[in-house]
C-alpha cells in the first residue's frame, strides 16, 4: 500500500474537491491504525463535517479536546460543527476566545460569515466576506461562499463570476459546480444548467444531483433524458414520492399502461402519507380503461383524501361517459364548492350539464 504521508496528501485532494465519501473510506482505514495522529483526527473531523455527520464529528471533536483542551485548531472545528447545527451564539462565543488568543484565520472569518448567513444578515456577511476574499485570494473556499451570498442578495452576474473564479481555481471543486448549477436553475438558463449538471454528476450522481438534472430536462423538453434519470433514481437510489410522479407521467403520456400500474402500486404500497396515497390513487385511475375499475381507484383516492379535487374532477368525467349526468353533476357541484374560481370546473359545469338540470342544481343560476 501508499506510505502514510501519501495517503495523508490522497485524503487532502479528496476533502478539497469535496468528495467526501471516498475520503471518508480512505480516513477510517488511517484513523483505525493512527488515532493518535492529530492530523489524521484533523482530518477525520473536516470529513465528517463535510459529510454532515455532525454528531459523529462532534463525538471526536469533544474526546480530543479532552484530552488536549488548548488545541485552537480542533476548538475551531468544534464552533464550525456549532454553528451547522445552528448554535450561533455558543459557536460565536467559541470563535471570541479562539481570535483573542491565536488571532483572526480565513478558518474562523468563514465560520463567522456562515453564522451571519445563518441569521440571514446577508449584507454584514458579504462587508465581512468582501474582505475575507481580498485578504486570502487564495481561497477557494471563501470565494464560493461570497459568491453564493450575492446571488442571495440578488447580484447574481457578480455572484457568479466568484463561483466560476472559484471553480477554475479548484475544478474539482464540488461545492461551486453545486451552486452554479443552482444559480442556473433559479435563473432558468437551462443550457447552461445542462453543461454544469452533467459535470456535477461526473463528479457526485447521489439522487439530489440526479434531481437537478430532472428538473432541467423537463425544462428542455427531453422526455427521453427526464425519463433515463428518474429511472436511475428509482432503480438505484431512494425514490420520493416526486420521482414516481415524475416517472408515472411520462409512461401515462407514453401509453404504456402496464408499467405505469406496477409503478402506483409499488409506491402505494410503500407510502402511508394519505395525500401521496390518494394522489397515486388518481394516477392508477388515468392507466385504467374499464370504468368501473376506474371508479374504484377514484374512490379509494377520495377516501384516502376528500379534498382531491383532481379524483372528484375524474369521477365527474368517469359518470358522465356512463350517462349518470346527475351524479356527474353532483361531483362537479362538490368541486365548485371547493374552488369556485376554478375555470376548469366552470366549463365542464356549462359544456355537461343540460338546460333543465342547470336550472334546479347549478350554482350558478
Amino acid at each position: 500500500g501508499k506510505s502514510y504521508p501519501a495517503q495523508l496528501g490522497i485524503v487532502r485532494i479528496l476533502i478539497r474537491n469535496g468528495e467526501y465519501r471516498e475520503a471518508l473510506f480512505l480516513i477510517e482505514k488511517l484513523y483505525s491504525l493512527y488515532s493518535q495522529h492529530i492530523e489524521v483526527c484533523y482530518l477525520f473531523v473536516d470529513i465528517l463535517i463535510g459529510s454532515n455527520e455532525l454528531e459523529r464529528a462532534l463525538l471526536l471533536v469533544t474526546d480530543s479536546l479532552s484530552v488536549n483542551p488548548d488545541d485552537m485548531t480542533m476548538t475551531l472545528k468544534y464552533a464550525d460543527i456549532l454553528q451547522k447545527r445552528g448554535q450561533n451564539a455558543q459557536a460565536i462565543r467559541m470563535l471570541k476566545v479562539i481570535e483573542s488568543v491565536a488571532g483572526s484565520s480565513k478558518d474562523s472569518v468563514r465560520i463567522r460569515g456562515s453564522i451571519l448567513v445563518n441569521e440571514k444578515n446577508y449584507s454584514q456577511a458579504a462587508v465581512l466576506l468582501k474582505d475575507a476574499v481580498y485578504n486570502y485570494p487564495d481561497d477557494s473556499g471563501l470565494r464560493a461562499l461570497y459568491g453564493s451570498i450575492l446571488l442571495i442578495t440578488g447580484d447574481e452576474g457578480e455572484g457568479r463570476l466568484y463561483l466560476e473564479d472559484s471553480l477554475e481555481a479548484n475544478p474539482d471543486s464540488l461545492g461551486s459546480l453545486v451552486l452554479l448549477t443552482e444559480e442556473a436553475i433559479s435563473a432558468g438558463d437551462w443550457i447552461r444548467a445542462t453543461d454544469l449538471v452533467e459535470k456535477l454528476l461526473a463528479k457526485d450522481d447521489s439522487d439530489i444531483y440526479l434531481r437537478y438534472a430532472v428538473k432541467i430536462y423537463q425544462n428542455l423538453g427531453d422526455s427521453s433524458k427526464v425519463f433515463a434519470l428518474s429511472t436511475r433514481i428509482i432503480e438505484e437510489g431512494q425514490p420520493l414520492y416526486s420521482d414516481y410522479t415524475v416517472y408515472i407521467d411520462l409512461l401515462l403520456r407514453e401509453g404504456n399502461v402496464k408499467a405505469s400500474l406496477e409503478m402506483t402500486d409499488r409506491w402505494l404500497k410503500a407510502s402511508s402519507s394519505p395525500v401521496e396515497r390518494s394522489h397515486f390513487y388518481y394516477l392508477k385511475s388515468l392507466a385504467q380503461t374499464d370504468t368501473g375499475e376506474k371508479l374504484d381507484s377514484l374512490r379509494q383516492s377520495l377516501f384516502e383524501n376528500l379534498q382531491n379535487l383532481d379524483a372528484i374532477m375524474a369521477i365527474a368525467d368517469a359518470y358522465y361517459d356512463l350517462g349518470e349526468k346527475r351524479k356527474s353533476y353532483r361531483y362537479l357541484k362538490q368541486a365548485f364548492i371547493m374552488d369556485p374560481d376554478d375555470n376548469q370546473i366552470r366549463r365542464s359545469e356549462e359544456r355537461r350539464v343540460g338546460k333543465e338540470c342547470r336550472s334546479r342544481w347549478s350554482p350558478y343560476h
